[in-house]
């Protein structure tokens, strides 16, 4: 038997040193396709992460959608009404409402404008989002604005700066400034570094 397999491994080392181009031409092309299977998988969980990073860092356990939205956060819209029957539900120990808009931050000189995840979070409650540097939002009225890691690496601002947002409301564009209170680890929504403002501010600066 072990003569057998000696034989046996000799003929097969001696056929693929025969043939060692095309042993190499089908061992470059399972190289290559592994390589691009690989490639596509990173591909698609990087995308997959900037598009739910800040649902995935979520202090929350479960989020409430209107019906028939299809679990569409941009389709769902909840009321106040809503938001306190949720409260009041046996087990729950808090419950904050975020709404999701688009805008763009303005930024000095020649520098290309960053357009942002606009972010509308309760100050204090689930939602909005813990801060590496500075402090959390303070009312729910504040000029104020968290900025997340991706925005503060792309556009240099800095705990104290103020925020130069453009956002079209009607036909117009509109121009906000908040004041950055806190900085936030990669929290990016929908491929886009966010900013964090408090929830009635939010409703009176984003885009309609």
């Amino acid at each position: 038997m072990k003569q057998l397999l000696t034989i046996s491994g000799y003929l097969a080392v001696k056929e693929v040193w025969r043939n060692r181009g095309r042993f190499l031409l089908v061992s470059l092309v399972i190289a290559l396709i592994t390589l691009l299977v690989l490639f596509i998988a990173a591909l698609g969980e990087g995308l997959g992460n900037g598009n739910r990073e800040y649902l995935a860092k979520l202090d929350a356990e479960m989020i409430v959608f209107q019906a028939k939205s299809d679990f569409l956060i941009q389709a769902s819209r909840l009321g106040r009404d809503r938001l306190a029957a949720i409260r009041r539900v046996e087990g729950v120990a808090d419950a904050g409402m975020f709404g999701t808009a688009s805008a763009t931050v303005v930024l000095p000189g020649d520098v290309e404008p960053l357009k942002v995840a606009l972010l509308g979070v309760e100050p204090g409650h689930a939602g909005e989002p813990p801060v590496t540097q500075g402090r959390q939002l303070s009312t729910d009225q504040a000029k104020e604005v968290i900025i997340d890691r991706n925005t503060a690496l792309r556009s240099d601002l800095a705990l104290g700066d103020l925020v130069n947002l453009r956002v079209t409301q009607g036909t117009q564009d509109e121009f906000f400034e908040l004041r950055v209170v806190g900085i936030s680890d990669g929290r990016q929504f929908a491929l886009q570094p966010s900013i964090f403002v408090p929830f009635q501010t939010w409703e009176r600066v984003r885009p309609k």
